[in-house]
């Protein structure tokens, strides 16, 4: 608010009063002190200073955007809005169907609320673009990990880079691995030199068989990059115990052929285990 100069100007000579601290510093009024009774003077200075004030709390006073997200609702129109209005909700993030909506849209323009739309593309991609959309989240991983690859190699050329695994098959899941995680085996083994699957299988409820099949699809679509599968040393997430037998399966499916060898998650759970380490030592002195 541009601060403006309020003044009376009388006949004759007249008295000068800066109304400091009422919002407009250089407000000033100035009185006839032969034609202005006190009375008037009262009332005129009580005026003054209900209008600077209002001027001054309008000038500290800030929109403040204050909105719900609503995809579908069971209320009337005019239910919802006048509730709105009695809570001071003054903007709307609504679905797609809600905004074609005329009678929805003339209501928040009545109650002065401001609509913003929530678009429902997901559905529409992959139904029409689902090819493409794969193939762009897989080009983003691959390109990440080869700006890695070559950063880390420039400097270091001996270090290797492994990349670890979503631990799904090339068609579980319809193809999850490149249309949910964005993981293309083929283009990023030219890139990586190990691809480590993380083939938690307690925790997933697989069996041994499982962790074979994974590291043998693997290296179907990697071809030559070795192969470091990952297993779980402890229960995690469930409550069933993960016993030696298990482990002791799962490690010899680890350990099969195209595997390169095997990772343990993690050394705090094994560190506490005499048993596993036991079958750890047994299978890796064969």
């Amino acid at each position: 608010m541009t601060t403006l100069p309020i003044g009376v100007i009388s006949n004759f000579c007249g008295l000068s009063i800066l109304f400091k601290n009422r919002g407009i510093s250089n407000a000033c009024v100035i009185l006839n002190k032969f034609s202005v009774s006190m009375k008037y003077y009262i009332l005129f200075y009580l005026l003054i200073s209900t209008v600077l004030q209002n001027c001054r709390q309008n000038k500290t006073k800030r929109t403040l955007t204050i909105g719900v997200k609503i995809y579908e609702t069971q209320a009337s129109y005019r239910q919802l809005f006048r509730e709105w209005n009695d809570m001071g909700i003054n903007s709307a993030f609504v679905s797609v169907e809600l905004a074609y909506d005329e009678a929805f849209r003339e209501l928040a323009r009545e109650n002065d609320v401001m609509v913003f739309v929530i678009p429902s593309i997901a559905a529409w991609i992959l139904q029409n673009y689902q090819e493409s959309w794969t193939n762009w989240k897989c080009h983003n991983i691959v390109s990440i990990v080869k700006d890695i690859a070559i950063a880390t190699k420039t400097v270091y050329p001996e270090l290797l880079i492994n990349f670890h695994a979503v631990p799904w098959r090339e068609n579980d899941f319809e193809g999850a691995i490149k249309k949910i995680a964005g993981q293309d085996f083929k283009q990023l083994a030219g890139i990586i030199d190990i691809i480590s699957p993380m083939c938690y299988s307690h925790m997933l409820k697989r069996d041994a068989r499982w962790v074979s099949s994974v590291i043998k699809n693997i290296h179907e679509q990697a071809g030559k990059t070795s192969l470091l599968p990952s297993i779980q040393v402890k229960e995690a997430y469930l409550e069933e115990v993960l016993s030696e037998e298990e482990f002791e399966e799962n490690l010899e499916a680890a350990l099969k052929p195209p595997s390169t060898g095997v990772v343990f998650w993690s050394w705090a759970h094994l560190e506490q285990d005499p048993g596993k380490k036991s079958i750890i030592s047994k299978w890796v002195k064969k």
